[in-house]
């Protein structure tokens, strides 16, 4: 089996928005090779750009097999095909290749590095599967560490038409194609609504939940009356001028700038996607959610001001045994601004889940 994952490094992207890798001579970003069953892990950014003859041994390697490994060629505008099995006919040129999942009638972008029993990241609109980097690192040597594009976010291509509940039936879909029968879920803010989805769909597949800067749907008319407060003081200003907390770029220059240079990667979406819910809706979660019978950790920043802390504290009392922790000095995106607080908080609550001492 070839090493498809060294000396490449993602830096421009093709006309379709995904990033194209090309060799480095072993100077630049160094990516694990890993072969793992169902599909092949790419390098750092997702995709590889391979020669002919890589594919050809990859077609060999695959006639018994369906990696996720799906191919372009570069800059030819159509939607990722599967790597050609031995014998078939394959596009000329150099094939850009991303392993994806085609599920639910759309390609999501997925990573899975280390073992042990499955941990599930789920970003918020800020992010995409990059926005993990600090968690995958800290959890993959005790975890199965999924991380993915939520579709429309990242690398994952889909219709946008189809509405917001489609991140859960998304979410289950993917855990279905890689076998991933029950897992510790962790979703920040807009992963939330996935949460949701997945406790409606699929309630035996979720071990645990820790809920960043989201309720979950857990609300009632208090929550009501700040999420519209806090719209109104808003104004016309973008949730991402309020994604750090004040003073972080001050602190953290280069984190500031990572964590806009990983949102810019994701592309136009609809206006209105991610919006509040229609007038006169008052169903809320939490009867669901504490329903589930399964641990549950609420995580805020401090400085939240999209989600802040006393909101956080309101849904959670409505969640039969959820408990929350406040990250002080940050703001919605905790796990990005303090990451080493985060890991070890989150990190003691799954190690507590497993020995069943929560």
């Amino acid at each position: 089996m070839p090493r498809v994952g060294r000396d490449h490094e993602c830096s421009e992207f093709d006309p379709r928005g995904l990033p194209a890798c090309h060799s480095n001579g072993g100077d630049g970003v160094q990516s694990e090779d890993v072969r793992k069953p169902g599909g092949i892990e790419s390098c750092l950014f997702g995709p590889l750009d391979l020669s002919n003859d890589v594919v050809d041994a990859l077609a060999a390697s695959n006639a018994d097999a369906e990696p996720d490994l799906h191919c372009v060629p570069p800059g030819c505008g159509a939607e990722p095909t599967q790597l050609p099995r031995s014998g078939e006919a394959r596009p000329r040129g150099r094939l850009r290749c991303v392993p994806y999942a085609r599920v639910n009638g759309a390609h999501i972008y997925y990573r899975q590095q280390g073992s042990g029993p499955d941990l599930v990241l789920i970003h918020g609109a800020g992010g995409n599967h990059l926005a993990w980097w600090q968690q995958v690192a800290a959890f993959a040597p005790r975890y199965r560490v999924t991380t993915y594009d939520a579709r429309g976010w990242g690398l994952s291509r889909g219709d946008m038409a189809v509405g917001r509940t489609t991140l859960g039936t998304d979410l289950l879909a993917l855990l279905q194609h890689l076998g991933i029968e029950r897992a510790h879920i962790v979703a920040q803010s807009m992963g939330g609504r996935a949460v949701a989805g997945l406790a409606r769909l699929a309630p035996e597949r979720i071990a645990s939940l820790v809920l960043c800067g989201t309720t979950a749907g857990a609300t009632n008319d208090r929550i009501r009356a700040m999420q519209q407060e806090l719209r109104e003081d808003r104004g016309g200003a973008s949730l991402r001028e309020q994604a750090l907390a004040p003073g972080f770029e001050a602190e953290e220059p280069a984190l500031a700038l990572l964590y806009r240079q990983i949102n810019a990667l994701n592309p136009p979406r609809p206006r209105g996607l991610l919006g509040p819910p229609p007038p006169g809706y008052r169903g809320s979660m939490h009867e669901l959610l504490s329903s589930l019978g399964v641990p549950i950790l609420y995580v805020v920043g401090e400085y939240d001001a999209i989600t802040p802390p006393e909101m956080i504290r309101e849904a959670a009392s409505l969640v039969s045994g959820a408990r929350v922790h406040v990250i002080a000095g940050a703001g919605h995106s905790c796990y990005f601004e303090r990451a080493a607080e985060w890991n070890a908080v989150v990190g003691a609550f799954l190690e507590a889940v497993e020995r069943g001492n929560w």
